[in-house]
């Protein structure tokens, strides 16, 4: 299983990504049928707590490797996170 970088690499990464606009963000909402069509590595979004977030760039940097997150692209991966990092602040790790 290939991996990618993480921890300092990880927070250098996240420090170079634009800010958005929370209030854009905020009000901005997804059928579920939208969100199903963005399901590849390379168009990778999913839901958390009923957030969506696109997670295309944050692949390659997942500890567990891409491989783990493939199955809830398009769809709802809150339970399966909650289990796997219940001590994680996910809101802060794929915020941006």
């Amino acid at each position: 299983m290939r991996r990618g970088p993480s921890g300092i690499a990880f927070i250098n990464f996240a420090k170079s990504l634009p800010e958005i606009n929370k209030s854009v963000v905020e009000s901005t909402f997804y059928s579920l049928e939208e969100i199903a069509k963005h399901n590849t590595p390379d168009d990778a979004w999913s839901i958390y707590n009923g957030w969506v977030f696109d997670l295309t760039k944050y692949l390659k940097f997942h500890p567990g490797g891409v491989e783990t997150i493939l199955p809830f692209l398009g769809k709802d991966m809150t339970e399966a996170a909650t289990k796997a990092h219940s001590w994680v602040n996910i809101f802060k790790t794929i915020e941006k």
